[in-house]
């Protein structure tokens, strides 16, 4: 029987995701064990340089997704998407962050509790843990993608220049205007409330 945390989410999980409900990409690398220095507009830096190069390329693969919002739902909630890129992120820095022969000294403390963010050490070598870290890589990929997509200069401001800070689109079919603003640090219940639902 598949371990539904792991499954692939549907469209309207992801809706929740991407929305004020859901976690920032901070909670996520901690989901990895990865603890950041900085989160800056879904820009996440590190002290580690394994972690660093990791987070390199997961902006270079975010990049490379659909910038329509529409079409990343689709992309994000298809049950294939960027599974060699995926693969190829862990192949290239799997063993080296989460290997049992790293140097794991960098990554959280595992908190042995199932409703924490990082409840237990993922191994590389472990194949239900790498399906976890694969996972967590691909909320992370998309995630970035979506705050990415929120940059997109589509109205004009009132000096007739585009204005960055807000974002017209449509999802599911109902026309939403995004305003950007720095995203709060979600709370550990906040987290623990959107990974319920949509678990």
């Amino acid at each position: 029987m598949e371990d539904s945390s792991l499954r692939r989410w549907n469209r309207d999980d992801w809706e929740i995701f991407f929305g004020s409900r859901g976690p920032t990409i901070r909670a996520i690398t901690e989901c990895l064990g990865l603890s950041c220095n900085t989160e800056d507009g879904g820009v996440i830096k590190f002290s580690e340089p394994e972690p660093q190069k990791l987070s390199n390329a997961v902006q270079k693969v975010s990049q490379s997704l659909p910038r329509d919002l529409d079409e990343l739902l689709k992309s994000a909630s298809s049950p294939d998407t960027i599974d060699e890129e995926l693969d190829q992120l862990l192949t290239t820095h799997g063993p080296a962050i989460w290997g049992e022969n790293a140097d794991r000294k960098r990554l959280l403390l595992a908190a042995g509790n199932s409703k924490k963010v990082y409840p237990k050490d993922l191994f590389y070598e472990v194949p239900v843990d790498k399906q976890m870290l694969k996972m967590h890589l691909h909320r992370w990929i998309y995630k970035t993608a979506y705050i990415f997509q929120l940059r997109k200069p589509t109205r004009q401001s009132a000096g007739g220049d585009l204005d960055p800070h807000v974002e017209s689109s449509v999802v599911g079919g109902m026309p939403v205007s995004v305003i950007l603003a720095p995203c709060p640090r979600f709370t550990m219940w906040n987290i623990l409330t959107v990974f319920a639902v949509i678990n």
